[in-house]
This record gives structure tokens, C-alpha cells and sequence, in this order.
């Protein structure tokens, strides 16, 4: 995938799978506090190994301020 010249691509991943929500706020925690699954880290660790295939560099790097 190449990009022309002065353009911008834009890459959007969602977080893997999460602990469950209700759960997780029956005990009083805040959501934004809710981690992966074992499965989900599982998952995320391969698909940024299959991104790095895609997208070999970046230049600017956006996140969420959410554990997970």
C-alpha cells in the first residue's frame, strides 16, 4: 500500500476483547479502567504484528487514554 504524494492515511484499530463490562462496574470500578483478556492481548499482539507488515512506519501515533 502506497500512499501519493501529500496525502495522509489513516489507520483506525479497535482494542481487542475486554474483561467483562457489567462485571467489571458491579464491583464499583470505573470502565475506562477495564483491561484486556488474556485473549485480547492474544489478539491485539498478533494483529500489530500483521500491521507492521501493512504500515512499516509511523509518523505520528494516536491513542486512547483507556487501559485497554
Amino acid at each position: 500500500m502506497s500512499a501519493a504524494a501529500g496525502s495522509v492515511r489513516l489507520v483506525v484499530i479497535r482494542h481487542g476483547p475486554a474483561a467483562d463490562r457489567e462485571t467489571f462496574a458491579r464491583d464499583g470500578r470505573n470502565d475506562a479502567e477495564r483491561p484486556l483478556t488474556e485473549r485480547g492481548r492474544e489478539k491485539m499482539l498478533a494483529n500489530a504484528r500483521g500491521l507492521r507488515t501493512v504500515v512499516p512506519s509511523l509518523d505520528v501515533l494516536a491513542t486512547s487514554p483507556l487501559t485497554r
